[in-house]
This record gives structure tokens, sequence and C-alpha cells, in this order.
């Protein structure tokens, strides 16, 4: 990381080392039991009048969310002061009369919190004052997370980068008064150095006015309304997955010759390693012999045969998007194997995703009960009752580096396409969802200005063909777009003994493909295909030619790897920064991956500002990196409204002076009361 990058921090952090004993630490007011006392009613009055900035943080119980403590520093022109209020404490009257200055106050001036999306509704619940009460609202956090990406954003880390007057989290058990003081004043300093890093980055602070704080009203929305559960869904999956299991577990009995528990890595050991003798798989951290998921797929892919990662794997069906594990044993696949990774893949699903959404689990804070009623519901059965009929999801959009969001309580965006009616409408309702097609290989293009994929949008061809007869040197199909059916194709298929869509060398070729475009070397996707009869030097000429194939691409992909080396810096089209605090390959291969993945936040975030600021009658329900998901009531979605919100969503982008589209596919499903079923909006509006 160059020394410019660096230097700021060790500068400011020796200042503040020798500055932090000599500081005259901001005043502390405490308001008494009815906020009536001189000193509490001098601050507000003072704040009135001379206020610059408020500061506000919050104590509540993480399971009730009710206030305990709310301190409020203000910014006078000659300095911070923080009036600490013990808002559980108070009286009726003090209540009252805290909620009328509170709310009169920031109607007034702007507030400063560290995590709004905490504190807001906390203080709502408490005080009655909503998102809309608010002048102008910052946050430090996101602030943060727009800045330097790399870092951690909590307050407890940032006070030892940017606070001013010592440590005060370890007083959090023993003086929640003088711990929440500790959290305004270190909120306060943090906000200063923000708002110094944006006046030297305009960029990065368009990108949080625009996007990160924009999109803080549609989530506390989202927040409080919550989605629905579609109940008898969940126990229908539960059916399911439950009688899989037991197939699963009766075949893996038969294969091996007697019981045997498949979630138990000691039984798995000994029939792998011992019994069959398959190579040992060691844990990278315990350096000890390993049964976990990672070493489950890497015997799959020595055994074979090759199957796409990106396929589901079921128990008898294959389709074009899963493969049966009875197939796979057939084309010579260890069963074992192949009912282990099916197991964990249900044990997954139920752990998570149906379970998870059960009384007495989702919203549990005890580890220990929440295992000991997962294991009631898995053993002794699951009801209509047992199952929440609301979730309340908390993304979190500062947490990842590229700007994705992470999804939590429950991981919706984790759920598999299968799976994603386990919520739903409510009654009266549609969800309006879409896919973004290839967006961030668009965006690739745009920015490398590559022909080939230019062509691959506009012509339909089949990349990943295209790439094996570029690889290895094979006459290109008659027919790129449909090079596994078409009749035009038959004597190509013959002379190269394609197989399909499943052929090893597509595989190879697709997995080799993205693990470039990602910043790899394609050297994992070679590994894994010497395993399916390709010869080692063939598959490393394949890959100096895939390298170069694409000269666009090829002389994009030089320049960036140079820029991120001098620079450590990355900005998506938006001008989205990443500093890079990594090193070598690291820092290349991130640094690869951020212009798209970046970018594609990017997209997402203004499209979804967008939506809820001009159409106001959708209502958030959550996303999937490319794809959003809306609710809206059916009267309320016209043909015409739908159309507008069509322009929207797959709107242009100017990217590297080029005008590029993203065009979507659209569904509308409608409630379980109408059966749940999906249409294409020209079916719908066809019906409606």
């Amino acid at each position: 990381m160059p020394l410019t990058h660096v230097l700021p921090f060790v500068e400011h952090m020796r200042k503040a080392l020798l500055d932090r004993k000599q500081r005259i630490l901001p005043p502390q007011h405490i308001a008494n039991e009815d906020c009536s006392d001189q000193t509490t009613l001098v601050f507000f009055r003072r704040a009135f009048e001379t206020g610059q900035t408020l500061v506000v943080d919050t104590e509540y119980g993480r399971e009730t969310k009710y206030l305990t403590i709310c301190g409020i520093g203000c910014v006078f022109p000659m300095g911070l002061e923080v009036l600490s209020i013990d808002y559980q404490d108070l009286s009726y009257a003090g209540k009252t009369l805290c909620s009328h200055l509170y709310r009169t106050l920031v109607r007034q001036l702007p507030v400063v919190f560290h995590n709004a999306m905490a504190d807001i509704p906390v203080l709502e619940k408490a005080l009655g004052v909503s998102w809309k009460d608010y002048k102008a609202v910052d946050d430090t956090m996101l602030a943060h997370a727009i800045l330097w990406s790399e870092l951690p954003h909590d307050l407890e880390f940032l006070e030892s980068i940017y606070g001013e007057y010592g440590e005060f989290k370890h007083l959090r058990d023993t003086d929640q008064l003088r711990y929440n003081y500790g959290d305004v004043i270190t909120t306060a300093c943090v906000w200063k150095e923000m708002v110094r890093g944006f006046a030297s980055d305009g960029q990065a602070e368009a990108i949080y006015r625009q996007q990160s704080l924009a999109l803080l009203p549609m989530l506390l929305q989202s927040a409080k309304t919550g989605i629905r559960v579609n109940i008898p869904r969940v126990i229908e999956e539960y059916t399911k997955l439950q009688q899989i299991a037991q197939k699963v577990k009766h075949y893996a009995e038969l294969a091996v010759g007697y019981p045997i528990n498949l979630n138990s890595g000691t039984q798995l050991k000994h029939y792998l390693y011992e019994e069959r003798g398959l190579p040992v798989q060691i844990n990278r951290k315990s350096k000890q012999p390993t049964t976990d998921d990672d070493a489950i797929a890497c015997l799959r892919t020595t055994l074979g045969p090759v199957f796409d990662t990106g396929k589901e794997l079921t128990y008898d069906q294959d389709t074009d998007r899963s493969y049966s594990i009875l197939r796979r044993v057939t084309s010579g696949a260890d069963p074992i194997l192949e009912c282990r990774a099916l197991w964990a893949g249900i044990w997954q699903v139920v752990n998570n995703y149906i379970i998870g959404l059960g009384k007495g689990v989702y919203g549990e804070s005890s580890q220990t009960k929440r295992k000991a009623t997962r294991s009631q519901y898995w053993e002794g059965g699951y009801r209509p009752d047992r199952v929440v009929p609301r979730v309340y999801p908390q993304f979190a959009i500062h947490a990842q580096k590229t700007g994705r969001w992470s999804t939590t309580h429950p991981p919706l965006a984790q759920l598999p396409a299968s799976l994603r009616d386990l919520v739903c409408p409510d009654e009266g309702e549609v969800c309006l969802q879409w896919d973004w097609k290839a967006i961030e290989p668009r965006i690739l293009q745009a920015l490398c200005g590559s022909t080939l994929l230019k062509k691959v949008f506009e012509e339909g061809i089949d990349l990943h063909t295209w790439t094996v007869c570029s690889m290895f040197g094979y006459e290109m199909p008659p027919d790129l777009v449909n090079p596994h059916k078409a009749a035009s194709c038959e004597a190509w298929r013959v002379k190269y003994h394609w197989l399909g869509s499943d052929d090893p060398r597509r595989v190879f070729a697709k997995q080799c493909r993205y693990e470039m475009y990602y910043g790899g070397s394609g050297s994992n996707a070679a590994h894994a295909a010497t395993q399916f009869g390709l010869d080692t030097t063939t598959l490393r000429m394949a890959l100096t030619r895939l390298a170069t194939a694409d000269t666009q691409y090829y002389a994009w992909k030089v320049a960036l790897e140079t820029e991120i080396k001098h620079t450590s810096l990355i900005r998506t089209f938006m001008g989205r920064p990443r500093r890079f605090l990594s090193t070598g390959r690291a820092r290349q291969r991130e640094g690869q991956n951020q212009p798209m993945q970046g970018g594609v936040s990017d997209i997402f975030n203004t499209t979804a500002v967008a939506l809820f600021t001009q159409h106001t009658y959708l209502r958030w329900g959550y996303g999937m990196h490319d794809s959003q998901k809306w609710y809206v009531k059916e009267d309320d979605l016209t043909y015409t409204r739908f159309n507008d919100i069509r322009r929207i969503v797959e709107q242009p982008h100017l990217i590297n002076k080029q005008v590029t589209q993203f065009p979507a596919e659209f569904e509308i499903i409608l409630s379980p009361e109408l059966g749940s079923r999906k249409f294409t909006p020209e079916q719908y509006f066809m019906c409606h």
C-alpha cells in the first residue's frame, strides 16, 4: 500500500495519542427525571438558538428495543456539549417533555448518528419521532463504509483511529451514562473526519448521499412492515425434505451395508479414508483430516463424473438445472459422497430457511435455546402454528467491500430459487420481481469495449462453446446460438465428440472464463478439469490462448492491474471508491472484481432509490445483488405504472463513454389466496 495512503492514519494516531490526555472533555449534563431542571432546559434553549449540529446515540434493550439512555450532543460555536438522559427512569411528564423537545430540535438541526438504522426506530418507539421529523440525517458508519470500505466500521474501531478523548467502551457494564457519553463524543470526532474525507473525495460523498443515505427511509419502512411468511409452503417443503432425507439415508446405508450417520464426521472419515482409501482431505486450520463441505466437494470432483457447480443436486430428478445422485452414481460417482452432499444441502435448507422460521428459533437470541428448538422441530414434527407469520429482514448496506448488501434475520438473499416463495405478498398484493440479465458481463463489456461480449449480448451466441473452440483450436460450429441441438451442428458435434451443455470442456471453459473475470488465473478450473481426462499440457496451452483471445478485454485487464498496483484505488463507473489494504495477488484479484461487482451495487442502489421515491405505492421486499422484489397492491399496479417501473429498472447507463442497456426479466407473483401463481407481465395484464 503506498505511503500516501498510510501516513495520514499514522500521523493522526500519533497526534491523537499525544493529545488525548491533554484534551479537556466536552461538558456532560445529566437530565433529571422530569427533564425540567434548569440545566436541561438551558441546554435545549441554547441548542435552538445557536446549535449547529446534533450528535445522537442511544442505549436500548437488544430484545425489546426499549430506549434506556439517550445521549444528545450539540455542536455550539464554542464546542461540543452533551446532555445525557436516563430515559428508563424518567417520569411520565419527563418522557412527554423529552419527546416534545427532541422532536422540535431535530426538525431544526441536522443529526449525526452512528448506525441510524438502529437508533431511529428505537427513538421512534420511545419518543414518537420518525424519519420524516428529521431535518437531515448523517451516519458515520455509512460514511466510513464508503470512504474506507476495507476497514471495520464499528464505533470501537473508529474510536481507536479518530477518537480524541480516550476510551469509554470499558464502562459498558459499570457506568451506562458515561459509556453513552463516550459514544456521543466519539461519533462527533468521527464525523469531523468523515467531512474532511468527503471534502477531498467528492465522488465518494455523492455515493454516500445519493445511495447510502437515500436508502435509509426505504429500509426503515421495510423494518416496520416486514414480509409475510407463506406458512403452507414452509410446512410443505419441510415434509418433502424430510422424506428426501429418509430416502438418502436409506440409500447410503444400502450402499455401505450398515447404518451410517451422514452428519458424523467420524463415521464418514472411517468409511471414505479407511475403507475406501480415498485421498485424505486436510483442514487448513486444524491440519487434521476432515469431511467438511469443501472436502466432500474436492473428493466428488476427483472421482467424477464432471458436474457444473451452478446446478442443483437432487435425489432422482435430472433437468437442465439439476443432477440426480442416482444418475451420477450410475455414471461412476461414489454413492456416499453424493448422499453426503445432498444431505448437507437438505440440512442447510431445513436448518436455516425452514426451521429457521419457527417460533423459538426466529428472533431467539439464545443459541442454546435455538439449537434445542431446531432439534425438537426436526425430530418431533413441525406444524403451521409453530411458524412465525412475518419476518423482518435486516439489511446491512455497509458490510461488504463491494457495496453488496448483507441480508440476515433471515438470510433471504441466499434462498435457493425453489424456496423463494417461502415469503409472499400479503392478501390483496402481488410481488413484482425481476432479474437483470448478465448485468456483470454487460458492465465488463462496456468497461473494456469487448466486441466479443457485445456479440454475445446482441446475437445470443453461446459464449462458453465459443471459448472451448478458441481455447482448443476447434472449428466454430455453424450455429453458435444453439450448438448443442441445432441440426446444422450435427457434423461438428460428431467430429469433436460433443456431449452438450455438460461437456467437460464446456464446463471447464465456463469455470475458467469466470475465474479469470473475477481476478483468478484459471488454474482452479484447470485442476478440476484434469480429473476428467483433459490433458495437463493441453489445458495449460488452452489457458494461455484464453487469456489473450479477447484482445480488448486483455488490454483492459493489463491496464487495470497497473492502475491497482500504483494507486491502490479503484472506482466503479459511478465513482464508488475502494481503497485496497491488501497486497500482492489478493489485491489484483479483488481489484479486478470491483468494477463489476461494485458497479452492480451502484445500479441496484440507484434503482431502488428511484423506485421508492417516484413510486410510493411500492413496498420494498428484498434483493439478491442482481434482482429485486417489491410488493404492491393489485389495484395499484396498472400497465402504465408497470412500464414506468420497467423504464427505471432497465434505464441505460453511460459507462466508459458507451451507453449500455441492462435488460431485465420480470415476473408478477400472486398472493397465496390466489394460488401463488407466476405470470410474465404480458400474461398478468392480459388477465387483469
